[in-house]
């Protein structure tokens, strides 16, 4: 749930929301100074948590993106098993998050039911919101006072290395969501947002 419009509430799905385009870009630039007045630069930030593979691991995604979960379903009314998953590394227990369920498959009609279809959506039942968590924040990020920023945005970042004169981009630079901001206003006008982001990749 995101609040932003001046008190309209919005629910979206974790995976449409990492596929908007990022409305802004901040940069952060070692042994360069940088304009804060354009709101675009990064006063400070840090990468809390690293483990984005592990998180993505035990939640049945490879490296490179592919689901690796497994499925081993059991009719009892027909004494009917079957092995779902892991397509990579052939199919059966042994390739990902291996799950077990019972299935009414070829014998709902039988049984006067509806089919279960767990085989349609077993595997694509593992939780993302874990991702969310405080453990897994991927960036935090300090900017100069922007009220535009909300939750549920995509921002990117762009991290410069101290000797790349190129401006190619290094680790750290990708788009993020929001997932939680804080806004400190100071005496004298002096305010700073912090924003809490993941990867995209929890879609």
């Amino acid at each position: 749930m995101t609040y932003e419009d001046l008190g309209t509430h919005y629910f979206r799905a974790l995976g449409k929301l990492i596929k908007q385009s990022p409305t802004l870009v901040f940069s952060a630039s070692q042994g360069t100074s940088l304009d804060f007045a354009t709101g675009g630069a990064a006063i400070s930030f840090s990468f809390p948590c690293d483990f984005d593979y592990l998180s993505d691991l035990l939640n049945g995604i490879d490296v490179s993106g592919n689901p690796m979960n497994t499925l081993s379903t059991i009719n009892p009314f027909n004494q009917a098993g079957s092995l779902y998953g892991g397509s990579i590394g052939g199919c059966g227990i042994g390739k990902g998050n291996h799950k077990t369920a019972i299935t009414n498959s070829g014998s709902a009609h039988q049984q006067n039911g509806c089919e279960m279809s767990v085989e349609q959506y077993l595997l694509l039942r593992q939780a993302r919101m874990g991702l969310l968590e405080k453990d897994k924040i991927a960036l935090r990020l300090t900017v100069p006072w922007n009220p535009n920023l909300h939750v549920g945005q995509m921002i990117g970042f762009h991290w410069g290395g101290k000797s790349n004169s190129d401006g190619a981009s290094i680790y750290g630079s990708g788009s993020y969501l929001i997932v939680a901001l804080k806004h400190n206003i100071q005496l004298g006008g002096y305010g700073t947002t912090t924003v809490d982001c993941i990867t995209g990749n929890i879609g």
